[in-house]
């Protein structure tokens, strides 16, 4: 899949009623490439209020809650990022429009096949046209995958089961890590990374001695906030099962974008592991994934935000 985030329309400076004037959310005023833009930044649901329509045209970035990574009893796979688009020319009137901010999922926490990941929630732009993402899949592993793993992103998962896909024009799919062919192959595996806005999770690669685990998809550029490239949903790193080894076992960067990385162990059976870390809220990453003995990491929040042509 090719990525290009949704562009609709065009944006005029302002219409027969003079500028574009709203209220919500954190409001930043900038210039980019001689525009003067006024933002409205959202981390929690709110509501935007048009006070004059002007042009009635505004650019939107919406990005939906990560997915959680999956963790405890061969369960390593990396979350899916939150669902992004970004479009230009949404219309808008004199009205208050509701906007809604996704939650990022909860991080799997697997003793006996118990609580799997959750995947992250939606975010939207409820305007003339309702603007919407999906959330983040969650992370598999060794006894889950599938479409219980789909969102905006996929969630990656391991030991040949298959990762979540993500929703075509919002971000990619997760990747099924990698493995290593023996007898106890499920001791020798490691969790794909969850894919991103802009690219897969990758598988990573494991041989008796060691290994990488899977690294997150890749965020996706936008501007829209402040006049600067931010880049958003990123997808969560796999971490690798524990091998009867003294090996150190990496666990996979997070994708740019926000995208937590996965827990790295060392020594036999994980005797010492370095934690990963969970995806940033505000930017939609995807959770890292966690290790035997310990729950998967938890996605980020999403984030919306509006911008529009305003002489302050």
């Amino acid at each position: 899949m090719s990525f290009n985030p949704l562009i609709i329309g065009s944006i005029q400076e302002s219409g027969a009623g003079g500028p574009l004037t709203a209220t919500g959310g954190t409001v930043t005023d900038y210039t980019e490439s001689g525009t003067k833009y006024r933002s409205h930044k959202y981390t929690a649901t709110s509501t935007f209020e048009v006070t004059s329509a002007g042009a009635g045209l505004v650019d939107v970035l919406v990005v939906a809650g990560g997915g959680a990574g999956s963790g405890n009893d061969s369960n390593h796979g990396g979350a899916g990022a939150g669902g992004l688009t970004a479009s230009t020319g949404q219309a808008v009137t004199v009205d208050t429009y509701t906007i809604t901010v996704g939650a990022g999922g909860t991080g799997g926490n697997r003793p006996g096949f118990g609580a799997p990941a959750t995947g992250g929630s939606t975010s939207s732009a409820a305007l003339e046209s309702t603007v919407s993402c999906s959330g983040g899949g969650p992370g598999g592993g060794n006894s889950s995958g599938g479409s219980q793993l789909n969102g905006g992103s996929g969630g990656g998962t391991e030991n040949g089961n298959t990762p979540g896909t993500g929703v075509g024009g919002q971000g990619y799919a997760g990747s099924a890590g990698a493995n290593v062919s023996s007898f106890l192959s499920y001791l020798h595996a490691c969790g794909g990374g969850g894919g991103g806005a802009g690219s897969a999770g990758t598988a990573g690669s494991m041989s008796s001695s060691g290994g990488t685990a899977g690294s997150g998809g890749s965020g996706v550029a936008n501007t829209y906030f402040d006049g600067t490239s931010d880049t958003y949903a990123g997808g969560g790193g796999g971490t690798p099962h524990r091998l009867w080894s003294s090996s150190v076992l990496n666990g996979g960067p997070g994708g740019s974008g926000g995208g937590g990385n996965g827990s790295t162990i060392y020594g036999g059976s994980g005797s010492t592991t370095i934690l990963g870390t969970a995806g940033t809220d505000g930017l939609g990453g995807g959770g890292g994934g966690g290790h035997s003995g310990a729950a998967g990491l938890d996605g980020g929040d999403g984030v919306v935000v509006i911008r529009y042509p305003f002489e302050w």
